[in-house]
């Protein structure tokens, strides 16, 4: 994400909005499941008045993916319960950013 934050570090306040992101934290992985930590956006709400309309996740794995692809599941509440898939493949880098399945779903 540091080119993320130094881009958007170097944009006005008016062109800011949008280009803001935070890091999410992760649970404990217990049985092959990683859950989120809770979060919320009351950063941004005190910033712009209101919750982001559309807020879209980038994807990033820690370290690089020397195996088989692998296949992330994401289970979510969105209105109501939904899952999403993402493939992220083999031979993918640490750090490359993937898009949004969950945006896709909304």
């Amino acid at each position: 994400m540091t080119a993320l934050e130094t881009l958007s570090g170097r944009l006005t306040l008016p062109y800011r909005r949008g280009a803001e992101f935070a890091a999410i934290p992760l649970g404990a992985d217990a049985a092959g499941v990683t859950s989120f930590e809770p979060y919320d956006f009351a950063e941004y709400r005190a910033r712009w008045g209101q919750d982001p309309t559309a807020p879209f996740y980038v994807i990033a794995p820690r370290m690089d993916v020397t195996g088989d692809d692998l296949l992330l599941k994401i289970d979510y509440t969105f209105g109501a319960a939904q899952t999403a898939t993402l493939t992220i493949p083999r031979a993918t880098r640490a750090g490359t950013g993937l898009s949004d399945p969950v945006a896709v779903r909304r």
